[in-house]
């Protein structure tokens, strides 16, 4: 894949079209005309529908243009609208012209300066891992595509079963296959000998490339395998001219340092940024009633009415 205009590229990776439309199988994508935010219409019964963002994240071309679509948004019908913003543009969300009723602190986003010494900021066990890694395995770089999707989805079915993946962060693999594609991707696959042992799925943007979505196969966990992944994955982000690699944070809906995923990550690099969770209620009165019937009146859940157990939460199609 190449790039020598790295700063200029639009429409790429969570900011493009294809990624919204990716998650079509989940409800109508809605994209915000002044924003160009992307958003899935999901209906609470008939009639009655809200407005989430993408997983995991959302970006678009303007978050500061949203105060102009939320006036559109709330003669929409739409009874709320939710979405996890970038945490690259935490200084825009949180300004009082979004004009969101709220933007709280959501996860910790990892993220390696690849403008600076990226390699030794690293601690020391994570070099000798990668060392260790890199022993066995050899690491490949691929421009995405759904020629990958058998598999990828080969080795994402051991990460929903290691992890119990449940919600949207669990893709099916029609979700899967079209985030492949998706313009600005790229693939890092590792390999002993002919066997594949794992790949991480990362996304080009303007302001930096995100490490999406990365599985192994079972049997190589021990082989030191992420380790290898994250390193060739960003150092393909540095050669491209990418200016930080966002490898993440941990896993679930909320930051928890004792998390395995969190301590692997944060030993990546001491810089972090913060997502935030956004929110805002279209409709009150629709709103209010919604939090009434499912007994959700007070929850810090937004919106309340979706909490896991209420009667209204969004429930994915499939097993």
């Amino acid at each position: 894949m190449q790039t020598s205009l790295f700063p200029n590229l639009q429409g790429t990776g969570y900011l493009a079209p294809e990624y919204g439309a990716s998650f079509a199988t989940l409800g109508e994508i809605v994209t915000l005309p002044h924003s160009g935010l992307q958003l899935i219409r999901r209906e609470i019964r008939p009639g009655v529908f809200d407005l989430a963002g993408t997983y995991p994240y959302s970006m678009c071309a303007d978050f500061a243009a949203l105060a102009r679509d939320l006036d559109t948004l709330t003669a929409s019908g739409a009874v709320a609208l939710s979405f996890v913003s970038d945490p690259f543009a935490e200084e825009v969300v949180v300004r009082p012209q979004t004009s969101l009723q709220f933007a709280r602190p959501f996860k910790t986003h990892f993220i390696l300066d690849l403008g600076g010494d990226w390699r030794s900021a690293r601690s020391k066990h994570t070099r000798y891992y990668v060392r260790k890694g890199y022993q066995a395995q050899t690491v490949e770089i691929y421009p995405g595509s759904a020629d990958f999707a058998p598999l990828f989805w080969r080795l994402y079915l051991n990460t929903i079963r290691r992890h119990a993946v449940t919600g949207i962060s669990r893709l099916s693999e029609e979700i899967l296959a079209r985030q492949l594609a998706v313009s600005g991707a790229y693939l890092a696959v590792s390999r002993i000998g002919a066997t594949v042992t794992g790949a991480l799925l990362s996304y080009v943007h303007p302001s930096h490339v995100n490490a999406h979505l990365a599985c192994f196969d079972d049997v190589y966990y021990k082989q030191h395998t992420s380790y290898i992944l994250f390193d060739a994955a960003a150092a393909e982000a540095e050669r491209l001219g990418a200016p930080a690699f966002n490898i993440g944070g941990a896993a679930g809906g909320k930051d928890d340092p004792e998390d395995g995923l969190y301590q692997f990550k944060k030993r990546w690099t001491p810089q972090a940024r913060l997502s935030r969770l956004c929110g805002h209620v279209l409709d009150p009165g629709t709103y209010d009633r919604l939090c009434n019937e499912s007994a959700t009146t007070g929850s810090s859940y937004f919106p309340a009415y979706r909490q896991p157990g209420s009667q209204f939460e969004w429930r994915l199609p499939g097993p």
